[in-house]
């Protein structure tokens, strides 16, 4: 029998292309508005907060709002995306195989994470 190349890659981005490590997401929110941890967790998780964002039930103004009266503070964009990007490390192994896979078949990256991710990734 002989192989077809694949035709496309698809690629989840949390846990393939990079670890996601959410303390270190967090922490970060946590020093951009000057609550402690647990209260940004509670805001995004324990309310469900990011789960409805995640599952496209809230645009992104309306998810910062919510997340920002949740903390006490506004967040923009740029200071939740920080937050994210300093939560993520990119595998360097990983991101070699995707190059050389790349030089001869179309990469996708998929994420089940809102539409913030898109400018995060």
């Amino acid at each position: 029998m002989i192989a077809t190349p694949p035709r496309l890659l698809l690629l989840d981005f949390d846990g393939v292309l990079a670890q996601y490590r959410r303390p270190l997401r967090l922490a970060h929110l946590a020093a951009a508005s000057g609550c402690d941890i647990a209260q940004v967790s509670r805001a995004l998780f324990d309310a469900g907060l990011e789960a409805a964002y995640d599952g496209g039930e809230l645009d992104t103004p309306t998810y910062l709002r919510r997340l920002g009266e949740g903390l006490g503070t506004a967040l923009d964009e740029e200071t939740w995306i920080a937050a994210r990007v300093a939560a993520c490390r990119a595998d360097p192994r990983v991101l070699d195989q995707v190059a050389a896979v790349a030089a001869h078949t179309p990469i996708g990256v998929l994420t089940n994470n809102g539409a913030l991710m898109e400018r995060a990734i």
